[in-house]
């Protein structure tokens, strides 16, 4: 057995001896309190020992060790050694049982100072889980490896080469993280009576998972609108939706707190449920092969393991509810408050887009686009009716929301055959929770108010996401320009394109690749210098496509942003495939028969105001912070809303 699957075992072994001496243990114990916490310290060793193993055989490529052969070579680079150490389904579950081993190592730390009920209840669930991720480490196995190592490795996927590696990932895990600490910490809750409000570190644990969340899913879409070529940054991909349900369910959460009381209901700790359970829930997904998807791995045992893993946490959540005499979900609406009324409306809409993906999951080509608009419209409304006076009407409110639909449908009738249906029947309405919203958040900073001004400016930048969306997808235009020659301009109905210095390379690097059984480059490449004038506005830039022979096709993008939106420009391939005067020249240049082609396919996409979509999501970040950082200030200095909403 290697030694790094002996430190793993090691590592729930000691675990689970620090759960039992915790179990066990009465709070005034402090010797075994202790000697649970040196097991700790001594399984989160073995787990570093474990990952820095893995490291190790990434940069010393020792491709005998599968997930090294799979993801490496020995020409890449040592930071793309780095970050392909959690490519794989073994490698970025060790990666994300490391982020947990060091969050318990604090909490541990944390009981042993303050060893009272709330921090031990939450240092057992966290144990259980971090326990249940080693196991699940141990079958997925990082370290499997090779009877006889192969001479080379494959190299990293072409889709996986690029900066976003190194951060998003790392991102997208610390949010996990804090989701399963906040989880453990309502779990603790619950045992002990302890209210959450009193716990600076829940507060913690949910700002930092809510804000890591949205980061990571914005820098996916990053990843996916520069490096995938395709021209856009959300596909609806399984995965892809499967990650805006904890989103979701955790941004609805922090509307909810509005509206229950934590004394007479469970509903928040029954959100927080709810997110815990749905990241697990895209844990078994994603690499236990439920689904075919771009971030997919493998069908393994991974995913049974952690479904069922998910229904345990759910089961033993209601088993220590059973000793609340509180009810499990209950929401309170102040009916003299719009603000009430809109928060009631908007959790609502949040819940019921995050059950449409959910049941979209089921079906292949699911119109996600359609069955959520409704509700998309709903949570516009409702963040109007954030933005109005107090004493708003639900029938003005409703009065509104026809009236901008009425100009939609207007707009949509006169006719913009270039636009999206949804884009026209939905911009007035979006442009009037704008036109509020900014109106909020001016009355807001003159009250002063930190609080109220975080939630106006995260429910601006909703809006201005929205429109960035539906502006960019609905609005935007694709033009396949076939049989350009270098050297000879070609118009198109917006623009003209040149393409000129067309070359063809070989990759530097070298892979095995097992078809030919032979060290081959990893890839082929053709480049070409390109202009693209539009109105009079002259462009320029680089076209690249590659051919990586273990990985297929890949395309990079040109992006060029203007002051309208971005240009986003690539060469194109053909159908057929193999009668593809690119594809050919690419295979005979790899096979060292450079043959340039006589004629390429380019095809340029605008993306009208698609800069929104960044800006919406930078805007939210600060809003979620503003309200993180008053959140944490003490109760005394805090600012409330009453006082703000009373003027």
């Amino acid at each position: 057995m290697e030694n790094e699957l002996f430190f793993l075992i090691a590592s729930a072994l000691l675990f689970f001896i620090d759960l039992t001496l915790l179990s066990v243990s009465k709070l005034d114990d402090k010797r075994k309190i202790r000697s649970g916490f040196v097991a700790t310290v001594i399984g989160f060793v073995l787990i570093l020992a474990s990952y820095f193993s893995l490291l190790q055989a990434f940069t010393s490529n020792d491709f005998q060790v599968i997930g090294v052969y799979s993801y490496s070579s020995s020409s890449a680079s040592f930071l793309s050694k780095v970050y392909a150490s959690w490519a794989g389904a073994g490698g970025s579950m060790l990666f994300l049982t490391v982020l947990l081993s060091v969050v318990y190592f604090s909490l541990r730390a944390l009981a042993l100072k303050k060893p009272d009920k709330f921090y031990i209840s939450a240092s057992q669930v966290f144990s259980f889980v971090l326990i249940i991720f080693v196991i699940v480490c141990l079958f997925a196995n990082p370290f499997e490896r090779f009877t006889d190592a192969p001479p080379e490795g494959r190299g990293l996927n072409p889709q996986l080469q690029t900066l976003w590696m190194v951060v998003h990932p790392p991102i997208v895990f610390s949010a996990y993280v804090f989701v399963v600490l906040a989880y453990a910490l309502t779990l603790a809750s619950i045992k002990t009576g302890r209210e959450l409000d009193n716990s600076r570190l829940f507060k913690v644990s949910t700002y930092m998972g809510w804000l890591l969340l949205t980061l990571g899913i914005a820098l996916g879409g990053v990843w996916a609108y520069e490096v995938l070529g395709w021209g856009g940054y959300w596909a609806w991909d399984p995965v892809e939706t499967a990650s805006l349900l904890p989103w979701l369910f955790l941004t609805a959460y922090f509307i909810v707190k509005a509206l229950v009381k934590s004394k007479q209901s469970l509903t928040r700790e029954f959100m927080i449920l709810i997110t815990f359970a749905s990241l697990v829930f895209l844990s078994a997904l994603t690499r236990g092969g439920f689904t075919q998807s771009v971030h997919s791995y493998a069908v393994s045992a991974v995913g049974p393991i952690m479904l069922v893993f998910a229904l345990s946490m759910v089961g033993y959540f209601f088993y220590l509810k059973k000793d609340r005499r509180t009810s499990l979900f209950k929401l309170e609406v102040d009916r003299s408050s719009l603000s009430s009324r809109s928060s009631f409306l908007g959790f609502w809409a949040l819940i019921i887009i995050a059950i449409v993906c959910l049941v979209g999951l089921a079906f292949s080509n699911f119109a996600y686009n359609y069955y959520t608009f409704p509700f998309v419209l709903i949570f516009a409304l409702a963040l109007i009716g954030f933005s109005l006076n107090e004493k708003t009407h639900n029938a003005r409110l409703l009065l509104l929301a026809v009236i901008t639909l009425g100009i939609g449908a207007a707009i949509t009738i006169v006719g913009f055959p270039e636009v999206n249906l949804l884009t026209t029947l939905t911009l007035p309405l979006l442009i009037l929770a704008l036109s509020t919203l900014l109106y909020k958040i001016a009355k807001t900073i003159r009250r002063k108010s930190l609080r109220l001004l975080g939630q106006s400016l995260f429910s601006l930048a909703l809006i201005v996401l929205l429109l960035g969306v539906f502006i960019s997808a609905g609005a935007k235009t694709t033009t396949t320009l076939t049989n350009v020659k270098t050297d000879t301009p070609v118009d198109a109905t917006q623009f003209r394109i040149e393409l000129s210095n067309l070359t063809m390379t070989n990759s530097s690097e070298l892979i095995y690749n097992e078809q030919t059984d032979a060290i081959i480059p990893e890839y082929s490449m053709v480049t070409t210098d390109v202009t693209i004038q539009q109105s009079e506005n002259t462009y320029t830039g680089h076209l690249t496509a590659s051919f990586y022979p273990n990985y297929g096709l890949v395309l990079r993008p040109l992006i060029l942003t203007t002051a309208t939106g971005d240009l986003y420009a690539h060469l194109e391939f053909t159908n057929p495939i193999l009668s593809d005067p690119l594809y050919n020249a690419l295979i005979q240049t790899l096979e060292g028969n450079s043959s340039v082609p006589e004629e390429l396919s380019v095809t340029v996409q605008t993306n009208p105001m698609v800069y929104l979509v960044w800006g919406g999501v930078a805007l939210m970040l600060v809003g979620i912070s503003i309200q993180f950082a008053d959140d944490l200030r003490p109760e005394g200095k805090r600012s409330g809303t009453s006082k703000a909403k009373a003027n």
